[in-house]
């Protein structure tokens, strides 16, 4: 089952091929993780995972139902705060108070990493032979922190919680306090960045801060402090 952040529509994806190898459903996965739990969580069928998360006032369709229809518009407004009546209480729209400047980046850690995705691969589905191995950083040709590396010596994309060892190139048009990491590439092979990327909450709404992380390039291998 398929639903969108960019249409109102919810799809049923039928299987086309079986999974290859060792490959797992994501069902399969949360499953066997909650067999080995103590006590144990036992999920119920696919079936009535499926039915249940089509419990919404904005959907009246069954999942069998929409197996057969193959997809279904949910039931939202088509513009957003029609006629510009808003969620407070008094149906305005409220300005913000204030706005609050960012705090500085640490001192040890002074570019902003952005983890972008991919123009060609969809998340982590990359194949094996088209992983990138050291992973490639990228950074702006003013990049501070291009003046302390030796190019003849592996470098390291450093955060509190570990690092990576990346190849660096230089691009054009990046702004010179940022370092590009396209994301998605696997632990296995010397990626995963998300293992040097803190948990965090944003301010408002209880979202991922996906570009909050600050880190530093070094050619020295010792692990980071909390590493």
């Amino acid at each position: 089952m398929v639903g969108s952040y960019l249409h109102d529509y919810v799809h049923h994806a039928a299987r086309v091929l079986d999974p290859p190898g060792e490959a797992r459903s994501d069902y399969w996965i949360f499953a066997e993780l909650g067999k080995r739990l103590n006590p144990p969580l036992l999920l119920p069928e696919p079936d009535q995972c499926f039915e249940w998360s089509l419990q919404t006032p904005f959907l009246e369709v069954s999942w069998d139902e929409l197996r057969a229809r193959k997809s279904v518009r949910a039931g939202r407004p088509s513009v957003a705060y029609s006629g510009m009546v808003f969620d407070h209480s008094d149906g305005r729209y409220h300005l913000p108070n204030a706005f609050h400047d960012e705090a500085p980046p640490p001192a040890d850690y002074p570019l902003r990493l952005l983890t972008l995705i991919r123009r060609d691969h969809l998340h982590s589905q990359i194949p094996k032979d088209e992983q990138q191995i050291p992973p490639v950083v990228r950074v702006s040709p003013d990049c501070p922190s291009l003046a302390d590396l030796q190019p003849d010596k592996p470098v390291y994309l450093v955060s509190p919680l570990g690092q990576l060892e990346v190849r660096v190139e230089v691009q054009d048009g990046i702004h010179p306090r940022t370092v590009i990491y396209r994301r998605g590439d696997w632990w296995k092979f010397g990626g995963g960045v998300n293992r040097i990327i803190s948990a965090g909450l944003t301010d408002v709404g209880g979202g991922a801060p996906y570009y909050d992380q600050y880190v530093r390039l070094q050619n020295d291998s010792q692990p980071a402090e909390t590493a």
